[in-house]
């Protein structure tokens, strides 16, 4: 500022430079600077003075200039053209980005032009004098900006001058001068930092201009069980009586929290830096902690959280003297003694008295508040509750509207309250809580155990209803346990008590929801609402004396009953809907509407709303009822409720229902094609023309391209499948008179829900869709609780239409059925199941493949979404009618009829008339003759061809057929029924038979001949791995690792903590480190085996890793007959049952098997692998030391053993063959033929002795050996490869579609 206009305005107004540095400017930066009375914009487009700027860098900084002026409410600037790094540019480009940034503006422009003859070299022109005359008489006396109700463009960026105190946190280091003692001390950033990570930004604050009050009151209060001040508290302080209206800045809120004898902590979030403000020669007080947010426009308070903040400053300042409060009154006082007389019209402050209310209360003996702050811009009143909370008023309503109504609210203000410890018990009669007769005592649980820091958290909970008189202390013989479960916002906890056990004892209060159709229809019309909220409803409701001691529950803190309805009981929502039904039933439907905890008032005009809502407010006073001011919304021109938006032009539905189809993405793969068309082929009967239109579709999943060639059909039948599925008649309307079902499912992208309700023909139709994808932390979910949050999310979402009734789930996870009977589930399946207990329904499992809606949307997740199953039974209705007509139609059957009634008709066969004779008509019936002796017979009824599959499924299939054998039912049908072919067809109808094949054991010999390894001559060729275990704990042990030589049968053990990778590994390591490397890693698939570490380890140390089949034990024969010959000789030694001690004898048992001859080899395991037999503790005191040994020749004789060794194994291998394939035969497949596997059957709650023995049919791929195929497995929806031993396969024997 060294030169043309800068200097001049430095010499005229005052030298900003110091400012300036201290703020550290950027390119594209519009510092606005407050020197006396005046604002200077300080514009930086460069370095240095001497560079030339860059047109972009000036087109930033006129945007920047326009923010800084609309923030400020100052709409007069004059811009001078002379600037020597300006002057490099072309200035009509320039002038012409200024014109157009400012266009669509209130800001007068003015731009001094200049001409190069009107240089002169001290850079001064008349043009430069005009300029200074202009801004000298530009603006007032004293500025003032206009109040806003926006956060981001209020009060927080008022300007001040530096010898006053600053607007924003980057002015603030402007204001830290010579007064201050500043210290930046390392040894203190640990406390700092450890300090700054145990809080977080709070709730929010309003940003009409006091947001620093409310930020510095709320942090002062924060986590402490008593209040220390209020806004009243501050105000008074002041000594003042209605908000300021004043920016504070950091100094000014540190005073206010010296005064509370707190130090200040405030973090920048702009620049990520800290102002620490402690007061000198004062030690540990407490703190709180302020974020100057929103570009250094707004202030938030800090609150405690358990986990670590993000939030932590990079530098940090520590000032030691804190200003004194009175320098802060002063400014207050000087800022609203500003004279109106000198300011324009649009700027006057008005103000009025406030008004004294008779009815208004004061809460816990605090200063009563004041309730109204009048607006500066358009002369409406805010109203607060007695706590500070502003209460929302629609900002649609004119000032004489908005007059009436914080009149009425005035009236009523003691009823909003925002602290749940001010509500206050309604005046009600107390509710009754009936137990089902004959129950047994619920069990007194222990607490649940809690960290130190949910210790301290419940005790403040705690406090604060005992305090309010929601809960009292008790002495119970039985008890549900308490404990925390954390809120949507970090850091903060609602207490919850789960009377799982209780519910089961109490007796269901059924209690009629209202129609959703009354409801909306009492609500067309009305132009005005009104939402009315209940502060913790359930809280205000007490319950009779003689019954609270069944709501005890156990804490850490002790024992405690509610005094008040809870929240996780099953009756609650019952008794709360009565309760408010009865209360205000002069007025349902006539003008309130009740919900559950929902409340709407409503007028078709603004005096009928007034007084509608004035009658709800008596009652609600005379009742004693308290609202929640924060949710409460008065007189706004829409409302939400049930799933619809009720304006004044009418009701429609929310998007939300259908969100999750219209926002189904667009298919990149041939599985999510396939996924796609499975979702809409589900309602296909639903949609005309469904082939045609998914025909481009469909093409795409033929073949197997994994990519797919997305074109302009493919999309335009995308999009056509998408609208069918959201529009009528497919999207029907709820129906209150109708069951509902509702479908979940859960994948690990998301999750997926949907309700459906059957229409007059019985067929399913939905109502809404709901999806959304998974969190991170949920990806991490095991596959129950992951269906469980899936159950919570979908009942949850469609609340407003399950609430109440009884209804039905539908899911593909069979153990979901039984998470009631979770004896100690973990903490989050906990938690989710909590949000399920006052709901009513049943769950049914379906199968993966049924619910292709739900499982489209869990992985095609949106944020929202929808349904049910309709039921298909083959009813087989037939007739002696049905039967004839039939015949008639057969023309076997036709021809009989027509020999026995025309048996003179020569044009009939021979060979029917032949056939003819063991065939009577009976009432125009065809029968068939069976006879029994000596000559009599019973007339047997024939059947024609289109009605044979009908007998068979009803002899066969049906519960009476029973799937009895072949033979058995074929003696059942030849006893009643006749034709051609009996035999024939009923063997091959049961062949074909899904349920029997899956079912049933096959027949004859166990399939599978013995197929031995071929070995080499080498020792640690090929080792065995194999997990022995669980076993009783001893030191610390559980399992036993056992490795064996195949060639040689040496042994190696090890006892291990758990069956993991890692114990593999180490294992693995520990026998290379003494023996080398061997080649052949041979185990079975168990995870311990079969994952990346052990792969890595293989891949790293040159070893091929082989794994058996799955469920084939016998391939593994070598370790396991090893493992129950360890099992065997543990035994032994285990004495007075001590099975602990199991470990300590597992090397002396390894050398045993190791010392002595294998039956096959007819040599010790341990000479094979030494060459020499093992010492035994008495061999050292019996046999002589000095006896002779070659080693030279022991060596040789052990090769020449070693080479015969495959040889003698491959011979007792051959006669081991011999007697395993007497009892077992051998079967070939090829690829492409269909096989069921058998799988083991373990459904959680269900008996294997039940179910089926086989899966499938499932397609062989190709054929490895005699023994293993691999085959095209598709299991939980996932298409996979597996390789499967021969002994688990059976034939599957399909059956073509004879129904027709």
């Amino acid at each position: 500022m060294s030169k043309g206009i800068a200097f001049r305005i430095k010499t005229t107004f005052g030298n900003t430079t110091p400012q300036l540095e201290k703020l550290n400017p950027q390119i594209g930066d519009a510092i606005p600077i407050k020197i006396g009375n005046k604002i200077i914009y300080h514009l930086v487009t460069k370095q240095k003075y001497f560079h030339k700027p860059k047109y972009d860098d000036i087109k930033l900084t006129i945007q920047n200039l326009k923010k800084s002026m609309q923030k400020l409410h100052d709409f007069k600037i004059a811009i001078p053209t002379i600037a020597s790094g300006v002057d490099k540019c072309n200035w009509a480009i320039i002038k012409q980005s200024i014109f157009k940034e400012f266009s669509n503006t209130n800001i007068d422009l003015l731009i001094c032009h200049k001409d190069k003859t009107h240089i002169t070299n001290n850079w001064k022109t008349h043009e430069h004098q005009k300029v200074i005359n202009l801004i000298r008489d530009h603006y007032h006396s004293h500025k003032i900006i206009k109040k806003s109700n926006n956060i981001n463009d209020s009060f927080n960026d008022k300007i001040r001058t530096p010898n006053n105190n600053l607007n924003n946190n980057m002015s603030k280091i402007i204001k830290i001068n010579d007064d201050h003692n500043i210290k930046i001390d390392t040894k203190d950033s640990n406390t700092i930092k450890s300090i700054f990570e145990s809080y977080k930004p709070g709730e929010n604050v309003a940003g009409d201009g006091n947001c620093g009050i409310y930020a510095v009151c709320n942090a002062l209060n924060d986590n402490k069980l008593n209040k220390i001040t209020s806004i009243a508290d501050i105000l008074q302080l002041f000594n003042i009586t209605q908000l300021p209206n004043y920016w504070m800045s950091d100094d000014e809120l540190a005073a206010i929290a010296d005064y509370y004898n707190h130090d200040t902590y405030i973090y920048n979030d702009t620049n990520k830096t800290a102002i620490i403000y402690q007061k000198k020669n004062y030690n540990n007080r407490p703190a709180i902690v302020l974020y100057n947010v929103n570009n250094n426009t707004h202030w938030i308070p800090g609150t405690r959280t358990d986990k670590p903040s993000n939030k932590i400053p990079h530098k940090h300042i520590i000032i030691n003297d804190v200003p004194p409060l009175q320098t802060l009154i002063n400014n207050i006082k000087k800022n609203n003694s500003i004279s109106n007389d000198t300011l324009p019209n649009d700027f006057i402050n008005i103000k009025k008295p406030l008004n004294n209310n008779n009815n208004i209360k004061s809460v816990n003996n605090y200063t009563k508040i004041p309730n109204t702050i009048t607006n500066n811009y358009d002369d409406k009143e805010t109203l607060m509750d007695n706590e500070g909370t502003i209460i929302n008023i629609s900002q649609h309503l004119d000032k004489y509207q908005h007059k009436k109504v914080v009149e009425l609210l005035k009236k009523f203000i003691h009823l909003f309250t925002t602290d749940t410890s001010y509500i206050k018990c309604a005046n009600i009669d107390p509710c009754e809580i009936k137990l089902k007769q004959n129950y047994t005592d619920p069990k007194f649980n222990a607490p649940h155990r809690v960290s130190p820091q949910q210790r301290e958290e419940l005790k403040i909970q705690l406090d604060k209803l005992l305090n309010a008189n929601i809960i009292r202390p008790i002495t119970s013989k039985f008890a549900a346990p308490a404990f925390l479960v954390k809120k949507k916002e970090k850091g903060s906890y609602r207490l919850v008590v789960s009377y799982k056990e209780l519910n089961d004892r109490v007796e269901t209060d059924q209690y009629p929801l209202p129609r959703t159709t009354d409801l909306l229809r009492a609500l067309e019309g009305s132009k005005y609402f009104s939402s009315l909220d209940l502060n913790s409803g359930f809280f205000q409701l007490p319950v009779k004396e003689e019954d609270q001691y069944k709501l005890a529950f156990t804490s850490c803190h002790g024992l405690f009953t509610f005094t008040r309805i809870p929240q996780g009981l099953k009756v609650s929502s019952s008794i709360f809907q009565r309760k408010l039904n009865e209360a205000f039933s002069e007025l349902l439907y006539k003008s309130l509407v009740i919900y559950i905890d929902d409340l709407a008032s409503y007028g078709k005009d603004f005096e009928q709303a007034l007084n509608n809502l004035n009658n709800a407010l008596l009652i609600m006073d005379k009742l004693n009822f308290s609202l929640k001011t924060s949710k409460c919304f008065f007189f706004n021109n829409k409302i939400e409720l049930l799933g619809h938006i009720i304006t004044r032009e009418g009701i429609k539905p929310m998007d939300k229902n259908t969100k999750a189809i219209t926002e189904f993405k667009q298919p990149t793969t041939q599985k999510e094609v396939r996924s796609f068309i499975g979702m809409c082929s589900y309602y296909r009967k639903h949609v005309k023309d469904f082939a045609k239109i998914a025909h481009p579709l469909t093409e795409l999943i033929k073949g197997d391209n994994k990519k797919i060639d997305w074109q302009i059909e493919h999309e335009e039948s995308f999009k056509k499948l998408k609208q069918y599925l959201i529009s009528e008649p497919l999207l029907k309307h709820f129906d209150d008179d109708k069951h509902v079902f509702l479908t979940t499912d859960a994948s690990i992208t998301g999750l997926g829900a949907y309700i459906e309700q059957a229409d007059n023909n019985n067929i399913l139709h939905p109502v809404g869709y709901a999806s959304r994808k998974l969190l991170a932390n949920e990806k991490t979910y095991s596959s129950t609780t992951l269906e469980l949050l899936g159950l919570c999310f979908g009942i949850t979402y469609f609340r407003e239409y399950l609430w109440g009734r009884h209804f039905t789930v539908f899911c593909d996870n069979i153990s979901l059925q039984y998470y009631k009977n979770l004896k100690i589930p973990s903490a989050r399946i906990a938690r989710l199941t909590l949000k399920l207990l006052d709901f009513d329904f049943d769950i049914i499992y379906k199968k993966g493949k049924e619910n292709l809606i739900a499982d489209a949307l869990s992985r095609n997740a949106v944020n929202k979404i929808d349904v049910i199953v309709e039921n298909e039974h083959t009813e087989i209705n037939l007739d002696l009618d049905n039967i004839k007509n039939e015949q008639t139609k057969d023309k076997f059957c036709s021809d009989i009829i027509k020999t026995i009634i025309e048996p003179n008709n020569k044009n009939i066969s021979k060979n029917i008339k032949r056939k003819t004779r063991r065939f009577t008509l009976l009432n125009a019936i065809l029968y068939y003759k069976k006879f029994t002796p000596p000559k009599n017979f019973v007339p047997i009824l024939v059947v024609p061809k289109t009605l044979i599959n009908n007998i068979l499924k009803s002899y066969h299939e049906s519960p009476t057929g029973g799937h009895t054998g072949i033979t058995r039912t074929i003696h059942k049908i030849q006893n009643k029924y006749y034709w051609e072919n009996l035999v024939k067809d009923t063997t091959e109808f049961i062949k074909t038979c899904h349920k029997c094949q899956i079912n049933k054991k096959s027949e004859g010999k166990p399939i599978g001949q013995l197929q031995p390894i071929q070995l080499s001559n080498r020792p640690l060729d090929r080792l065995t791995f194999d997990y022995l275990g669980p076993l009783t704990t001893s030191n610390k042990k559980k399992y036993v690792l056992v490795a064996a030589c195949n060639n040689t049968k040496f042994i190696f053990t090890k006892a291990v903590a758990s069956a993991s990778a890692e114990s593999t590994v180490k294992f693995i390591i520990q026998i290379v480190s003494h023996w080398g490397c061997f080649q052949i890693f041979s185990s079975d698939r168990g995870t311990h085996f079969k994952n990346k570490l052990v792969n890595d380890i293989c891949n790293n140390l040159g070893i091929k890793q082989v794994l058996s089949t799955s469920y084939s034990p016998q391939s593994q024969g070598l370790v396991e007959k090893i493992n129950g010959v360890l099992t065997t000789s543990l035994k032994n030694y285990i004495e007075d049952n001590n099975q602990s001690r199991w470990s300590y004898y597992l090397p002396y048992v390894t050398l045993s098997y190791n010392a002595t001859p294998q039956t096959s080899t007819k040599y010790s395991p341990f000479y094979l692998m030494h060459g020499f037999e093992p010492y035994f503790p008495i061999d050292n005191k019996l046999i002589p030391n000095n006896l002779p040994y070659d080693i030279k020749k022991s060596l040789i004789e052990l090769n020449e053993i070693r080479n015969k060794i495959p040889s003698i194994v491959s011979v007792a291998q051959q006669n081991q063959k011999k007697y395993h394939d007497k009892s077992h035969k051998i079967i070939s497949f090829n690829p492409g033929n269909l096989v069921l596997i058998k799988f083991p059957f373990s459904e959680i709650g269900k008996s294997p002795k039940l179910g089926p023995k086989y899966r499938g049919p499932f397609k062989i791929l190709e054929k490895i050996n005699d023994l293993n195929y691999k085959v095209e497995l598709i299991l939980d929806n996932k298409v996979t490869e597996d390789i499967i031993h021969v002994r688990r396969l059976k034939p599957y024997h399909s059956r073509e579609d004879t129904d027709n």
